[in-house]
């Protein structure tokens, strides 16, 4: 008789509000997990689509509003890296579980840009702005873009002025060039007193030239325009020496 009345409308209907309620129950809880899966996995967009299936539940509410939080705190960490602003980045993560992929990702972008200027500054400490000007052009333009790396370009092409009005208005760096071939064609001995650069009087004469001659002779003839251009061409008897090296390698072509 008891099962018999537990089939009666009124039974019915609380069994079957029960099978729902813990279906729903069941549901909530399953989603309530995988909600705190993505959250820790860092995937806060689907987190998020999750806890706005309940409105007004507490749980769900409170892991919104931790999703909220961090989403800020990696929002303000990328702009910290579009701008170069590495320490704010660091400092940003440390308040986040660093585990979670976008933000352990952002850190290994962060973490090698900051390796890379670090050692630009070396070289910028070490006046190689050569140097530094070759491996600014190695990296992507997102990066040079930014302002420590704007800065140390600015340095490097600071420099290369400076060395470019140096060399306009001292010959030293057309001597150098210039009395190693004098000595390459027996033009003068690297003991001549006229020889006065270290790197000359370590040369000795060429042997045969073969084709290459034609190199040479353009080389010359670019020395003598670059004096000519500085006003250094009659000093020094340049042009005697300059005349003499060309017919020289003329007549060993």
């Amino acid at each position: 008789m008891v099962r018999a009345g537990l089939r009666k409308p009124p039974f019915v209907e609380i069994q079957q509000w029960a099978t729902t309620e813990l279906a729903r129950i069941g549901g909530e809880q399953k989603d309530a997990q995988t909600a705190k899966s993505f959250f820790e996995q860092g995937d806060y967009v689907k987190a998020l689509e999750l806890c706005r299936k309940y409105p007004g539940h507490a749980a769900f509410e409170a892991m919104a509003r931790s999703i909220g939080d961090e989403q800020k705190i990696l929002a303000g960490a990328q702009a910290g890296f579009l701008a170069g602003d590495y320490a704010a980045v660091g400092k940003l993560a440390g308040t986040v579980s660093q585990a979670k992929p976008p933000l352990a990702e952002l850190l290994r972008k962060a973490g090698e840009e900051q390796k890379t200027f670090d050692e630009l500054e070396k070289l910028k400490q070490a006046n190689a702005w050569q140097a530094v000007a070759v491996e600014l052009n190695r990296l992507p333009a997102e990066v040079v873009r930014k302002k420590p790396f704007v800065t140390v370009r600015q340095w490097a092409q600071a420099k290369a002025t400076e060395d470019e009005q140096a060399r306009k208005s001292d010959p030293a760096w057309l001597d150098a060039d210039f009395e190693k071939l004098l000595v390459w064609f027996n033009v003068l001995k690297p003991t001549d007193p006229k020889i006065r650069t270290a790197a000359a009087r370590k040369e000795t004469m060429l042997g045969a030239l073969g084709p290459r001659s034609k190199d040479y002779l353009r080389r010359a003839e670019s020395l003598e325009e670059e004096y000519k251009k500085g006003g250094w061409l009659n000093q020094n008897d340049r042009q005697k020496l300059l005349n003499k090296l060309k017919e020289t390698i003329r007549y060993w072509e």
